[in-house]
């Protein structure tokens, strides 16, 4: 117990270096260089990179959970691009089945957001249910790919500027 205390503080404090490390980036005339962090405690890493601002934390049974780093965002090949192309953060899990979430901020309005994805997800054969209708608020998908035995809830939301995207799957 006092190992994970210890383990979640310094993840904590790891995000506090990256936003200074972020903030001393963006000053004019000031050059930092960086190769990243990682803390290791009994099997878990927990890795950071400045330049990116990800934060990631690796536990040995495979699962991890992510936060930031749009630039390098890994997503399950299942998953169409669209809309990580416009994608301002970010946050992805995962678990050792397959399964897990991903979700990050969109520069579009929810309705456009709402039949945009259920258009191209349908283009990739994936079958697509709407589980709310578009609304000014968002929607609610449930997309299934029956061959790979994926199922998907993709969640469309109204934010301060833009849509959150968030999928949440489930492999079998």
């Amino acid at each position: 117990m006092k190992e994970s205390i210890l383990f979640l503080l310094a993840i904590a404090g790891l995000t506090g270096l990256i936003v200074m490390a972020g903030a001393a980036i963006q000053q004019p005339g000031r050059v930092v260089e960086h190769s990243g962090i990682v803390l290791k405690n009994g099997g878990a890493e927990a890795l950071a990179d400045p330049a990116t601002g990800a934060l990631e934390v690796k536990q040995p049974d495979g699962s991890n959970i992510r936060f930031g780093g749009v630039e390098d965002l890994e997503l399950p090949a299942w998953m169409p691009r669209y809309p990580v192309g416009k994608a301002m953060n970010a946050f992805r899990m995962q678990n050792r089945s397959g399964g897990g979430s991903v979700g990050f901020l969109v520069n579009e309005s929810t309705s456009v957001l709402c039949r945009t994805v259920t258009a191209e997800w349908k283009k990739a054969g994936i079958e697509v249910r709407q589980l709310t209708g578009a609304r000014v608020d968002g929607c609610m998908l449930l997309a299934e790919i029956v061959g790979m035995k994926v199922t998907a809830v993709v969640s469309i939301g109204a934010a301060a500027q833009g849509s959150t995207f968030n999928v949440t799957y489930t492999k079998k």
